[in-house]
């Protein structure tokens, strides 16, 4: 795995680490809700905006190691969080770009894991 897609596999396994004590204090304690997992933003190494378009060849790398590593505990995925929002996602486009890269990374989640799902 590439260092800087390990890097980001890497932060989101702690906040997956602590989800589960989570969810049993949030919710009934026989719901067996999966974390929600968002695929966001560019990483620091990368010299863009931070919601700048991303790469999309880097970007379903870094969503395929991450759904590799996290199957069996992370079934629901978000790719990128409001890409309609010119906050979160630069230049705006009217969602071209952003269709683009479902289309890309869509089946690169389901090759790795066929059971997930996004939302």
């Amino acid at each position: 795995m590439p260092s800087r897609v390990k890097i980001g596999v890497v932060a989101m396994s702690l906040m997956v680490a602590a989800a589960p004590a989570f969810l049993r204090a949030a919710s009934d304690p026989r719901d067996t809700s999966s974390p929600y997992g968002v695929l966001e933003y560019n990483p620091s190494w990368r010299q863009a905006e931070w919601n700048a378009a991303p790469i999309p060849a880097d970007y379903a790398a870094y969503a395929a190691a991450t759904v590799r590593h996290f199957k069996g505990r992370v079934k629901y995925w978000g790719i990128w969080n409001e890409p309609d929002s010119k906050t979160y996602w630069q230049p705006q486009d009217d969602m071209a770009a952003y269709s683009e890269l479902l289309k890309m990374v869509y089946p690169v989640i389901k090759r790795e894991d066929p059971a997930a799902c996004l939302a």
